[in-house]
């Protein structure tokens, strides 16, 4: 004869037994993981969003669509006429401070406006003043490195990297291209 005893530690076995299992062919059965195509779509867009930060990020920011539009207007004039961009110890607050708006609705512009961080907005014209100058002969004497610190980079390793992020080219094959 089984005492109770025994008898709870035959029904804690079994339940632990089936919950397994019950997990173990849960598990094996993929379709209830795997998303329609539809979702995917849903899925994938809602990602891309998020990516971006665009969201709720700016959900509370007073910056209306038009101040936003005349304050990329003055940053990109600042940045042609001025070339801010060569100084290696350029920060927001600067650029801010330099055509008179918050850096919180710097930022908030090139996010919106321009789909980019500050860094990628600078580095893209410190990219450019690198391409025009290597494609002047005038330049010819002076070393890669010598053109990317004279144009605000502070290191080879982020100027390879940078340059190669919106060219798809290294630095030295941009030069051999431009040679051939």
């Amino acid at each position: 004869i089984l005492s109770v005893e025994m008898h709870e530690h035959l029904n804690y076995l079994a339940v632990t037994i089936t919950v397994f299992l019950m997990g173990y062919f849960g598990i094996k059965q993929q379709a209830i993981y795997k998303q329609s195509p539809v979702e995917n779509a849903v899925v994938a867009k809602s990602n891309a969003f998020k990516k971006k930060g665009l969201g709720k990020r700016y959900s509370h920011s007073g910056l209306k669509k038009e101040e936003a539009q005349s304050h990329l207007k003055k940053l990109k004039e600042y940045f042609e006429k001025e070339q801010p961009y060569l100084d290696g110890k350029l920060s927001l607050p600067d650029v801010a401070t330099k055509i008179n708006i918050t850096p919180n609705h710097l930022s908030q512009v090139i996010n919106e406006q321009l789909e980019m961080t500050f860094y990628d907005f600078v580095n893209q014209y410190r990219v450019e003043e690198i391409k025009s100058r290597l494609a002047d002969s005038r330049n010819q004497q002076f070393t890669l490195l010598a053109i990317a610190y004279d144009c605000g980079f502070n290191s080879k390793s982020s100027f390879n990297a940078i340059f190669k992020k919106f060219t798809d080219l290294t630095p030295s094959q941009f030069s051999a291209q431009l040679k051939n």
